[in-house]
């Protein structure tokens, strides 16, 4: 739930993938490791993976630097192929909390309530903003890593 997880999903049309659910599951699999992550699971129908706090030779614009876990989850309907996906975002509020609260004691001592406000209005902005974009381009990244899979079906 907002703010603590990322929750989305997105439809594939099963036509285009046709050795279904399990190539699917397969390349969520493949894309979370070639993106790094520290431990990925596959059971059945779910990808689970999870990722080390300090991950060494993994750059910051890495798709998974803000998550520190998440799962996918792969089901068919009579129409498509259906990927839910929960990402723990924690990682990315818990720092964002402890500096403000830092900065808040910082500028509370000096007394100035109005900064203390429009530090938070701020902080929280930018907060959001990174949320937005975080979520759009793993959407986006996950869209392209099957979009993958179904040129890689059609060779």
């Amino acid at each position: 739930m907002f703010p603590f997880d990322l929750v989305g999903a997105m439809r594939l049309r099963p036509s285009k993938y046709p050795n279904g659910e399990l190539a699917v599951v397969n390349r969520i699999a493949s894309a979370l490791d070639e993106a790094q992550a520290t431990d990925v699971q596959v059971d059945d129908n779910t990808v689970r993976f999870r990722n080390d706090f300090f991950r060494p030779f993994v750059y910051r614009g890495n798709v998974l630097t803000l998550y520190g876990s998440g799962r996918f989850e792969v089901s068919s309907e009579p129409d498509a192929i259906r990927v839910r996906y929960a990402l723990n975002m924690a990682r990315m509020l818990v720092p964002a909390a402890v500096g403000l609260v830092i900065v808040a004691a910082i500028i509370l001592w000096g007394r100035s309530l109005e900064l203390v406000v429009m530090l938070a209005l701020a902080s929280l902005a930018i907060f959001v903003a990174n949320y937005v974009v975080s979520a759009l381009f793993f959407w986006i990244w996950l869209r392209w890593k099957l979009r993958g899979l179904r040129q890689l079906q059609e060779r």
